[in-house]
């Protein structure tokens, strides 16, 4: 049986233009689209964010499964801080497994040091929701990271942000800016049963 996908895109803006985005995009992406109640994770980008074209038609033609958010004067390639929103449909594959794979994938690499790493997973009735945050020395660069993953049977969808920092924080600052980058989360990202 073949399964269709329906990604939910609210466009909000107060002047779109032919060539111009959106001021912020909200995502409906799909958490648990097999049992009942369905679950979906809303994601809203932050207004002084955006995406360019290429991506967003990407993204959303399923050629590809993540989507980029950057300060409206950065790019993905020049960047201080990112969003990504990353989707993985007719898997099962848990939320635990992809934030613990990011994480490694990132304390493997050759180039990186990693000084803090916090995780978590909790699970509810249809799904479950892992978190990580990490902070790290890639190429010269110290970055934090903080991710929220949502899966169910066969999908998951996730957000991570990532920050561009002066100096490595200690313990005590990297708890206290993974703390407001969580309410931030909170405020962007809902979880929707229907």
């Amino acid at each position: 049986m073949k399964q269709v996908l329906f990604l939910f895109v609210l466009l909000i803006s107060n002047a779109v233009h032919a060539k111009e985005l959106p001021d912020a995009i909200t995502l409906s992406l799909p958490v648990n689209a097999i049992s009942k109640p369905k679950v979906h994770m809303i994601f809203s980008s932050p207004k002084e964010f955006h995406a360019d074209d290429k991506s967003v038609n990407a993204f959303f033609s399923g050629q590809s499964p993540i989507l980029e958010f950057v300060p409206k004067n950065e790019t993905v390639y020049n960047w201080s801080k990112i969003f990504t929103a990353n989707l993985i449909i007719n898997t099962s594959i848990s939320s635990q497994k992809i934030v613990n794979s990011i994480v490694n994938n990132i304390a493997t690499t050759g180039q990186v040091k990693t000084y803090h790493k916090i995780f978590d997973t909790k699970s509810y009735r249809n799904y479950s929701v892992s978190t990580a945050a990490i902070q790290y020395l890639f190429n010269g660069r110290n970055e934090i990271l903080y991710m929220r993953y949502f899966s169910g049977p066969a999908d998951v969808s996730g957000i991570q942000y990532t920050e561009v920092l002066q100096k490595p924080l200690t313990g005590e600052q990297f708890r206290a800016k993974i703390s407001k980058i969580e309410e931030k989360f909170d405020s962007m990202i809902k979880i929707i049963e229907f």
